[in-house]
């Protein structure tokens, strides 16, 4: 048996696609903040800040600026914190800015 062969208008199959690529980069945007976090509170308990508050002040600090899409902005806070090096903070923020 043969099933039926649905065709999409063009118009519509760009605007599903296009959905989805948004889906996506939400998707990735998320994970990637997640991952960024994971890094952070992991690196700043081994760096040194004295308490859990000044940890969450300062993630919360980095997320604000996540928030309103100034990426750079909440890199550099967190560079003195990272234990990796400098270049692989500034590629995160390339990866971050072109999704």
């Amino acid at each position: 048996m043969l099933s039926k062969i649905v065709l999409i208008d063009p118009k519509t199959f760009y605007t599903i696609a296009y959905r989805f690529k948004l889906k996506l980069r939400r998707i990735m945007m998320k994970i990637l903040i997640s991952l960024f976090i994971l890094f952070i509170s992991q690196s700043v308990s081994a760096e040194g800040l004295k308490s859990e508050a000044e940890t969450k002040a300062m993630s919360d600090k980095i997320m604000q600026h996540f928030i309103k899409e100034d990426f750079k902005t909440g890199l550099d806070i967190a560079k003195k914190y990272w234990p990796l090096p400098e270049v692989e903070i500034e590629g995160l923020g390339v990866t971050i800015k072109t999704q």
